[in-house]
């Protein structure tokens, strides 16, 4: 079975395609070759290239851009990276001939979607969130099947396409133990522990909300942060401005992968 998988931006539109991939791997075994049987589409220079690479799937790119919320200066030029994308993407699935697309939203994936229908292939979508983007809403329309994470998703969507089938989790996220989490970060058992994150691309409200009350939650617990690559910098300079027993106490990141992420999750007694 040949399957083409979509979906770009941030990692909440790669995360639940990398574990729908794992899953199928498990499920068929050797059956299942993802040199021949899988390939990703995402988009030139987009944050999904490096998660799809660090996961050994076969990876093409296209162009794009969102048309969405875009100045007018930038409208024409997106259309046309629009445009380019959808030839490209016309050409892979003809040549890739897949039997089945996924895709999880961001702009790459509408051009993609777009060839998949023309070209009859069956287009399944999976929102990983409540309410769908706008992205996501056109995509619905060119879906078979539309999977979503909860029951309130249902009154965004197509009436008879919507199955809710709960998000997608990752094998490494059930793999880590407290203890083994607890030791990679270098906390002790008994400690409290606060895990602070964003998103893949980090969140600058919560970035900056923290940083406000930061002493005094070292007081109470140690932290684990993720910044966010576009915060890094700013967030590194407020560690530094620390003592350096608050610094022992405060885990800084700007990003964390798989089972680093599963261990951070592991690891705390609350997430925020």
């Amino acid at each position: 079975m040949r399957l083409l998988f979509c979906g770009g931006g941030t990692g909440g539109h790669v995360y639940p395609a990398l574990a729908v991939v794992e899953a199928l791997r498990e499920v068929r075994g050797g059956a299942m070759e993802p040199a021949q049987d899988l390939l990703y589409v995402g988009s030139v220079g987009g944050r999904e290239v490096e998660l799809v690479r660090r996961a050994g799937l076969p990876l093409v790119t296209i162009h794009g851009g969102g048309l969405h919320g875009v100045g007018w200066r930038r409208l024409p030029g997106n259309a046309v990276r629009l445009l380019r994308g959808f030839v490209q993407a016309w050409r892979i699935i003809g040549r890739f001939r897949p039997e089945a697309l996924f895709v999880t939203g961001g702009y790459v994936s509408v051009p993609v979607a777009l060839a998949a229908r023309l070209r009859r292939v069956p287009v399944l979508v999976y929102l990983p969130d409540i309410e769908p983007g706008l992205a996501i809403r056109v995509l619905s329309r060119l879906a078979t099947r539309v999977a979503v994470t909860a029951e309130a998703s249902r009154r965004y969507l197509p009436a008879g396409k919507v199955v809710v089938t709960g998000y997608p989790v990752r094998p490494c996220f059930a793999a880590v133990t407290r203890e083994a989490a607890r030791a990679h970060f270098g906390i002790g058992p008994e400690e409290r522990v606060l895990l602070v994150f964003g998103g893949s691309q980090g969140a600058r409200s919560i970035n900056r909300a923290l940083a406000a009350i930061l002493p005094s939650v070292l007081a109470l617990a140690r932290v684990i942060h993720i910044s966010g690559r576009l915060d890094a910098v700013e967030a590194q300079a407020r560690r530094a401005a620390l003592s350096p027993e608050q610094q022992a106490r405060y885990h800084l990141f700007d990003y964390l992968h798989d089972e680093e992420m599963g261990m951070a999750l592991a690891a705390a007694d609350l997430a925020v």
